[in-house]
C-alpha cells in the first residue's frame, strides 16, 4: 500500500514545524472532492495518510495561521500554500518536504 507523508520544517526558528495544519485532498475523477487527511503536524514535523487513489491531489498548508500561533505579528506574506499534484502508482510512497520562511518555500515531491 501506498502513502503520501508531509516534513515541514520553520527554517526561520530552525526547527520542525509541529502543530502547522495540513489537508491532504484528493480530486477524484469520477466524483467529488475528498480528504484524505486534516490535521497538525507531530512534534518533528510530519503528518501521512495511506493512499491507494490515482489522481490529482492537493496539500493545503495553512502558513498563517502556524506563524501568528508562533508569534509573528504584522500581515503575513502566505496565508495558505497550496501545492497541487497528480499520483499514477499508489501503490509507492510519496513524499512533499516542506521548508519555509515568513516570506518563502520550497516544496517538492518524491518518492
Amino acid at each position: 500500500m501506498g502513502a503520501i507523508s508531509v516534513h515541514a520544517v520553520d527554517i526561520a526558528a530552525g526547527l520542525p514545524a509541529a502543530g502547522l495544519r495540513v489537508d491532504l485532498v484528493h480530486h477524484a475523477a469520477e466524483g467529488p472532492v475528498w480528504l484524505l487527511q486534516g490535521g497538525l503536524t507531530d512534534a518533528a514535523g510530519m503528518i501521512g495518510v495511506p493512499n491507494e487513489a490515482r489522481g490529482r491531489f492537493e496539500a493545503v498548508f495553512h502558513l498563517g495561521d502556524y506563524q501568528r500561533a508562533a508569534g509573528r505579528d504584522g500581515p503575513l506574506f502566505q496565508e495558505v500554500l497550496v501545492f497541487a499534484f497528480g499520483i499514477d502508482d499508489p501503490g509507492r510512497h510519496h513524499h512533499l518536504p516542506l521548508k519555509f520562511t515568513p516570506f518563502g518555500q520550497s516544496l517538492f515531491l518524491t518518492h
